[in-house]
């Protein structure tokens, strides 16, 4: 640690200013008078792409780090760690930031009373014209992390999640550790911050120390931000300010370990899409909400819904995403409980609302499903459940990421990326398996005049209306706990959605193909996108790996004198598969072929044969033991030259595997058109139909009508093949696919 070097005067400080053009040289002038009247002994340098000159004893050094102009602030490092030896202090900044000797004094002051690891830091202020203070930093997703609270001497500190000031200082001491780190001398690079802000805050993000803010003495800590251009239009008050201080003070005084609800905070490519904790009030929702309804706010940050509901007498309680916020929502009168989900959850055990309010959440936790449950039963009797949610992915992400010749960045897994994706689909199947049908669902475009045919990838949010769903068809699907809490398995009803017919439940492979898999979970949905490769008649219907039979069970619906079969390997689906077919069978194919007796006019092997060592051999076996003359097999295998595989092979030299999709991790073998077909082929085979399905979606019909059909193939997630015996003349006709117009899931 560091001691007694606020009372040195003859401290030597290293100043660098990044300053590009000349547009900001009034302001610059500004901070270099006021280093010019410090008591230390203060050295100014500027790196800047023109030679500038403002007085004759500060250096200035002219050139960018590389071809983007954003990159000049990183040019400050390498005269920082050529200089290591030779300064105390090391104080870098953007050239409107005004950096006084009392703040200088006041940090030396709280670095004495700090770790190894932790460095202290500022806030940006500006004055309005009447006075008035404005703090820039605290917009968008950036909030006081409650859990950093911490008392050291007479300061009380807490750590801000937007570490950037366009400035920071260091000691030499820190400056050494963060050189020697790895993570101070590198290239320009962005990632949560862009480039100017990313070089302001390496230290913290890169270097292995944690920024913190004495809040308890802000004046000394807040730096001034000489344009004052953002009041009005970026920031909080000082009356806002002082609020969220006095709450993570009150924490620090007692003790208390307060909880956040989840994090909000994406680790997509600058941090898109994560929560606003400063967002305006949602018209769109706020529409949703009857006069005088009783209403429950799950995740709220902002309080701008809650006022303006408020406003109209609607009784809210709200449950906010932390303390800090949750203070504001309490002072405008709403009912606040805190703590996590479950104990908020526990809380509010005996209270009945009219409208639930997911606003900006699902997308946030691990299983939105789950939560979506835990306070479905708070609902009145005709109540409903209101969710908005970005629509994600979209061309917002898009461009952003082109922009930074990023464009084919992967959205990544929940895991990597810190949110899910937000699709109707997304929503649909959530709601589903907690319970809950869609009334209605709305697409919000960022403007009114945007085109209606580009909303699914022009719209900036969806918008859904839930309620209760009435028992209608039986489903397995299983229900994950959030975080600590065990999953729990369970029957429930499954039904068509109105709005896409979408199928909720989603197969993620089969287990009647990979072995040794029974241990993994599975969803079961009918695959009835084979609609148009059915045949007209059927009087016995095998099916291998049928998971728990909804195939099976929907078939029987159409061919209802027709006896079922299924061969399923997962001996946990036993009980399932025996309720939806005439016949299970429960085992590995070849060992049952002997036991299903007479021959079959139609056979299912959908999503199987790219699970099993030889696919080629397998198809052999069956349609020579068990397909009758004249009879019909039904195949789907996985495209592995869908455009998900391709471009991030083809761009970023990435084939990773996945726990469901085509690059799921049990496929064994992967297939194009021309080896799916060649498949069947070889199984003397002729197919007959074909179908192409994962295209269904707006946004890939859209880019499929714009490139005229060239890109059908690379948009296909699955063909689904009809195959019938070959004839004598065993020649293949070139396959005229059709393209799917069930949305459907693809496992």
């Amino acid at each position: 640690m560091i001691s007694g070097l606020a009372d040195q005067k003859a401290l030597r400080l290293l100043v660098v200013i990044a300053s590009y053009g000349t547009a900001n040289d009034a302001y610059l002038d500004r901070v270099i008078r006021e280093y010019r009247s410090m008591s230390f002994d203060v050295d100014i340098m500027i790196v800047s792409n023109i030679d500038k000159k403002p007085a004759a004893d500060i250096e200035c050094v002219v050139g960018l780090p590389n071809k983007n102009p954003w990159s000049l602030p990183f040019a400050h490092k390498e005269l920082f760690a050529a200089r290591v030896d030779q300064y105390d202090l090391f104080i870098y900044s953007e050239d409107d930031i005004l950096i006084t000797e009392r703040n200088i004094r006041a940090l030396l002051d709280v670095t004495a009373m700090l770790n190894e690891d932790e460095i202290a830091g500022w806030m940006l202020v500006e004055r309005a014209s009447n006075g008035e203070l404005n703090y820039p930093q605290a917009h968008g997703p950036f909030h006081w992390d409650c859990t950093s609270v911490k008392i050291r001497g007479k300061y009380h500190l807490a750590h801000f999640t937007n570490e950037h000031a366009a400035s920071y200082m260091l000691t030499q001491r820190q400056l050494a550790r963060a050189i020697a780190s790895g993570g101070f001398l590198v290239e320009p690079h962005e990632g949560k911050y862009d480039l100017p802000c990313t070089a302001a805050t390496d230290p913290f993000t890169q270097c292995g120390f944690k920024k913190l803010i004495p809040i308890s003495h802000i004046e000394d800590f807040s730096a001034h931000h000489l344009p004052n251009k953002y009041i009005n239009r970026l920031g909080i008050d000082r009356k806002q300010l002082d609020a969220q201080l006095s709450v993570l003070m009150q924490i620090a005084r007692e003790g208390n370990t307060a909880i956040p609800l989840f994090s909000a905070e994406t680790k997509l490519w600058h941090s898109m899409y994560s929560k606003d904790y400063y967002e305006p009030a949602r018209d769109e929702v706020l529409s949703c909400v009857p006069e005088k309804a009783a209403v429950l706010s799950i995740g709220s940050c902002s309080a701008a819904n809650e006022r303006r509901l408020l406003q109209r007498g609607n009784r809210v309680v709200a449950v906010p995403l932390d303390p800090v916020v949750g203070n504001g929502l309490a002072e405008l009168g709403a009912e606040v409980v805190l703590g996590d989900v479950i104990t908020a959850r526990e809380k509010i055990a005996t209270g009945r609302f009219d409208r639930l309010l997911f606003v900006d959440v699902l997308q946030f936790v691990r299983d939105p499903a789950h939560l979506l449950k835990l306070f479905l039963d708070l609902l009145a009797p005709d109540g409903r459940v209101i969710i908005c949610a970005p629509n994600r992915p979209s061309l917002r992400y898009a461009w952003e990421c082109a922009k930074s010749r990023s464009v084919f960045r992967r959205w990544g897994s929940f895991d990597s990326a810190g949110i899910h994706d937000t699709t109707i689909g997304k929503l649909q199947t959530w709601c589903a398996q907690a319970g809950l049908e869609i009334e209605k669902i709305e697409r919000c475009a960022p403007a009114p005049a945007s085109p209606k045919i580009l909303s699914p990838i022009l719209a900036r949010d969806l918008v859904a209306i839930a309620r209760r769903r009435e028992s209608r068809e039986p489903s397995v699907c299983d229900t994950r706990g959030m975080g600590h809490m065990d999953a729990s398995r369970g029957r429930r009803s499954m039904s068509l959605e109105p709005i896409n017919r979408i199928e909720m439940c989603n197969m993620q492979g089969h287990a009647g193909a990979a072995q040794g898999s029974a241990a993994k979970d599975y969803y079961s949905r009918s695959r009835r996108e084979i609609r148009p490769l059915l045949p007209s008649r059927a009087s016995r219907i095998l099916e291998v790996g049928p998971g728990a039979g909804f195939t099976l069970m929907w078939l029987k619906s159409i061919y209802p004198a027709a006896t079922t079969f299924g061969i399923e390997l997962n001996r946990a689906l036993e009980a399932d598969l025996q309720e939806h077919a005439d016949v299970a069978m429960i085992g590995d194919i070849d060992d049952l072929i002997a036991r299903v007796g007479s021959k079959f006019d139609l056979i299912l092997l959908l999503d199987v044969l790219e699970h099993v060592p030889d696919p080629t051999r397998t198809l052999q076996t069956i349609t020579r033991n068990l397909l009758m003359d004249g009879g019909r097999v039904i195949v789907s295998v996985p495209n592995i030259a869908h455009l998900s595989v391709t471009l991030p092979l083809l761009f970023r030299r990435r084939f990773a595997y996945t726990d469901s999709g085509i690059l799921d991790r049990t496929h064994l073998k992967f297939f194009v058109e021309d080896t799916a077909v060649k498949l069947l082929n070889d199984s003397n085979l002729d197919v007959k139909d074909g179908l192409i399905t994962g295209a269904e979606g707006p946004k890939s019909r859209m880019l499929d009508t714009l490139t005229l059909g060239l890109l059908s193939h690379h948009l296909a997630k699955q063909y689904i093949m009809a195959g019938e015996m070959l004839g004598h003349e065993r020649v293949q006709k070139k396959v005229k696919w059709t393209k799917n117009r069930l949305i459907t899931s693809v496992a």
